[in-house]
């Protein structure tokens, strides 16, 4: 894990966890959870490699529902991005193209749209509306209630990241480098920025989702480089680059000495190593 002084003088402070952490207790899935669960109310809703999506109670661990039929986990994976909570309902991504809307309380499906891409972006919901990226190079603005399109963008590269969304803008990147803001509402392009021409250049892909704070938007390539982004122009304050690859979201943080820092997890091929 690097961590690089992001020169900002303040950061808000959130709650309070000291280490060392004790573990309070385990759930095992069977295969491989990727993605952290959304968390609401006591409730837990995890998604794993094989498509299921469950509520578990976290004061007993109890599962309320799960949207698995077959539990012998045979045949290929149908894997599935991270959940998100939003007024009763958890939205999940399919990688085969179906994004769905799951009914929280009973886990029926209320609405459910084929993409008709392959999905690695995860949901994310701001304003009343989602949005999420494609391999077909399309972001989208979908109306969380039914599923139809408010609009569309083409960012003409796979979008693999998962946006992020800030001040009335969108921010996410494409997979041949390039950063972009658009107005959340319309979809209108603020600023692009293609980091494979600002040097060092390469031709490192977004893959992890961008951080914003203080002015600023954190994301890291492919390639293991991470960019430092004015959040209002786009240009880039600055850059680092570290030994491996990077998929992994950046954070940002306060260090006990005062300073602000950015931290990445970066290893071989984007998975630690």
């Amino acid at each position: 894990i690097f961590a690089a002084n992001a020169l900002a003088e303040s950061i808000e402070a959130g709650d309070s966890l000291n280490p060392p952490l004790k573990q309070l207790w385990s759930f095992s899935d069977r295969v491989l959870i990727e993605f952290p669960p959304a968390i609401y109310d006591g409730v837990a809703y995890l998604a794993d490699k094989y498509g299921n999506v469950r509520a578990i109670q976290l004061k007993d661990r109890k599962i309320l529902w799960d949207i698995q039929k077959d539990k012998r986990n045979v045949g290929p994976p149908s894997d599935t991005t991270a959940p998100f909570y939003y007024k009763g309902r958890v939205y999940v991504a399919f990688m085969g193209g179906n994004l769905v809307a799951l009914d929280a309380k009973t886990g029926e499906v209320v609405w459910k749209r084929d993409l008709q891409s392959h999905l690695e972006s995860s949901p994310v919901i701001s304003g009343g509306t989602l949005y999420i990226g494609s391999d077909k190079a399309e972001l989208h603005a979908i109306d969380p209630a039914d599923g139809k399109e408010k609009w569309t963008f083409d960012a003409h590269r796979p979008i693999k990241s998962s946006p992020s969304v800030s001040g009335g803008r969108v921010f996410f990147g494409n997979y041949s480098g390039i950063m972009y803001s658009l107005d959340a509402k319309t979809g209108k392009v603020d600023w692009r920025t293609n980091t494979t021409v600002v040097a060092p250049g390469g031709d490192g892909g977004f893959y992890s989702s961008p951080a914003i704070a203080f002015g600023n938007v954190y994301a890291g390539r492919d390639d293991g480089t991470v960019y430092a982004f004015d959040q209002k122009t786009g240009k880039v304050l600055w850059k680092f680059k570290t030994p491996s690859g990077i998929i992994a979201n950046p954070m940002t943080y306060r260090g006990p000495d005062g300073k602000q820092y950015v931290a990445v997890l970066s290893g071989v091929g984007g998975w630690a190593g």
